[in-house]
């Protein structure tokens, strides 16, 4: 993992016990704190909270919001893992706002997907990483077919 960065991970498995893995790294020695807020438009559930009973705070706000403040140590990491809802999974529209308020000791974020594809960007005060639902792609017929069928009513009108 890359120091210092806090990681999101989505495992795209409707049958997974957890599908999103958030896991906060910091290497330098002076550990490191953020506030984070999950907002869905689907229900989810936060099934894995480290450090609870710690310095960490967990709040559910309903079942598509919920507030975290994560503190850790020098030299050690943080995170979670939630299960977003097998509906969401199956929608073409689901979204998953992680927004990440006064990060100390977290220069990046890196958003890793289950086809291999990392999104990464710079922290900064307020830094929110958008997981959505991929957008629908036609498929090679589809495209054929209707290309054809223009065609065609071009060839019509001419005649």
């Amino acid at each position: 993992m890359t120091p210092d960065r806090a990681h999101v991970f989505l495992i795209d498995d409707v049958n997974s016990s957890s599908n999103v893995f958030i896991v906060l790294d910091s290497r330098n020695g002076n550990g490191g704190s953020v506030d984070m807020k999950l907002q869905s438009n689907y229900a989810f559930e936060v099934v894995v909270k480290d450090d609870t009973g710690g310095n960490d705070t967990y709040q559910t706000i309903s079942a598509t919001e919920f507030l975290a403040d994560f503190t850790w140590g020098s030299a050690k990491t943080d995170g979670l893992a939630l299960k977003l809802s097998g509906a969401a999974l199956a929608a073409d529209d689901w979204y998953l706002d992680i927004v990440m308020t006064y990060p100390t000791s977290l220069n990046t974020w890196g958003a890793y997907s289950a086809d291999n594809n990392v999104l990464s960007g710079g922290m900064a005060n307020g830094a929110t990483i958008r997981l959505a639902a991929p957008a629908a792609v036609p498929a090679p017929g589809a495209i054929l077919l209707g290309s054809l069928g223009s065609a065609l009513v071009g060839w019509l009108r001419r005649k």
